[in-house]
Formats: structure tokens, C-alpha cells, sequence
């Protein structure tokens, strides 16, 4: 099997909208209503991923995991949208088709994302993540991240909470 982490085409929205989709159905069913989670449309989300590469294309960067040239995950990374986190980098989205957890794969993209941030000299990774998504906060607290203290409630067909885990680029999982 072989696994690739590279930077995302175009021509990938369509297979990343669909880990978006599909991986927001299967990690967030029980966090956010079923109702607003059956709405979600890979035809919509591949349209707005499209209008992102070229909105967004000199301050965000957008990768793909292959395993045997099948996209099977995807991440958007930015440098940190928050006043005050100048030297930050920002995990904005990090999603794996759920028959891929623990794999190790996840772990792969993170030490990615990470050494990305590393070679754009920022010191500080920051990751927002709903609260009650207890799985992806253990994940990230394996590699040193620590909810900071801020706090934001979105409408995702209710009212979530969605906290900011933040961390040294050095974090390693232990």
C-alpha cells in the first residue's frame, strides 16, 4: 500500500468535498442534527472548495492523502486568521474517510500539516474543534495541543460550541 500526502489540484474538489461531506456525516452524528447534516451536498461543497483554490490561493494551502492513488482525506492550512496569533500557523480543516481511523494516517497528515508550518517559520499551531468532539480533541492533545481558553458558538442546526486548541510547532504525539 502507499500512502502520499500532496498538494490538492483542482481537479481533487470533487473527491475532497466528498471526505468533507462524508467525514462531517460520520464524525459529527450525535454533535450536530442528523436534519442539517443529511443537507450537506458534495456537488455544493466541490463548487465553494473551487471558488476557495482561487479566493484563497496566496494565503491558504490545500493538500490531499492518497493510499494507492485514491484520495482518502484532505487539509487546509492557512496561516492563522486571528488578530494576535501573528507567528501561528492554522490546521482550518484535517478530515479522513472514517474507515481510515486509526491507521496511523491521521497522524501522518498532522506531522505534515506541522512541518509545513515549521519551514513557514511559525513558532504556534492553532485548530478549532467542536467541544463535544471529544475523539478529534484526544487526537490533537497527543500531539501537545491544549484548549487555550477561546470559545465560539457557530449555528450548525443548533447552537455548538467550537473551542481553539493551540500548541507549540514542536508538539510531537507521544
Amino acid at each position: 500500500m502507499s500512502f502520499l500526502i500532496r498538494e490538492a489540484k483542482e481537479t481533487d474538489a470533487y473527491d475532497m468535498a466528498s471526505v468533507l461531506v462524508r467525514t462531517w456525516q460520520s464524525a459529527y452524528r450525535g454533535i450536530i442534527p442528523d436534519s442539517y447534516l443529511a443537507k450537506l451536498s458534495i456537488d455544493d461543497r466541490a463548487k465553494r472548495l473551487l471558488k476557495e483554490f482561487d479566493e484563497y490561493r496566496d494565503t491558504s494551502f490545500y493538500y490531499v492523502a492518497e493510499l494507492d492513488g485514491k484520495i482518502i482525506g484532505c487539509m487546509l492550512l492557512s496561516k492563522c486568521r486571528e488578530e494576535g496569533k501573528s507567528n501561528a500557523g492554522e490546521v482550518i480543516a484535517m478530515y479522513l474517510f472514517k474507515e481510515f481511523w486509526d491507521c496511523g494516517y491521521g497522524r501522518n497528515m498532522m506531522e505534515h500539516s506541522l512541518g509545513v508550518f515549521r519551514r513557514m517559520g511559525f513558532e504556534e499551531a492553532v485548530i478549532w474543534v467542536l467541544e463535544e468532539n471529544v475523539r478529534a480533541r484526544r487526537f490533537y492533545e497527543k500531539f501537545g495541543f491544549t484548549f487555550d481558553g477561546s470559545r465560539i458558538i457557530q449555528d450548525r442546526g443548533k447552537p455548538v460550541s467550537v473551542i481553539r486548541y493551540s500548541g507549540s510547532i514542536g508538539c510531537r504525539i507521544i
